[in-house]
């Protein structure tokens, strides 16, 4: 069985191009100083609120967070 850790590991080094976002409950330095240097575009610990989730995402896709704040997001 393997974490996350070791998932992205080996997505990154398949398909270097992709955008990773690790949502986690584990608020390590070890393991965010880690995924940095995997290059995942951005780390969200749990909990968290609708603001962060779009404007971490907003920030990956080059866009702004335009979204009504109001309008719900299932996660």
């Amino acid at each position: 069985k393997k974490n996350g850790l070791q998932v992205t590991f080996e997505v990154k080094k398949k398909f270097p191009e992709i955008k990773i976002v690790i949502i986690s409950a584990v608020n390590d330095k070890q393991v965010i100083q880690t995924l940095s240097k995997l290059k995942v575009n951005a780390f969200l610990v749990k909990p968290y609120n609708r603001n962060q989730v779009l404007d971490k995402f907003s920030a990956i896709l080059g866009t702004s967070s335009n979204v009504n704040k109001n309008t719900p997001i299932n996660l």
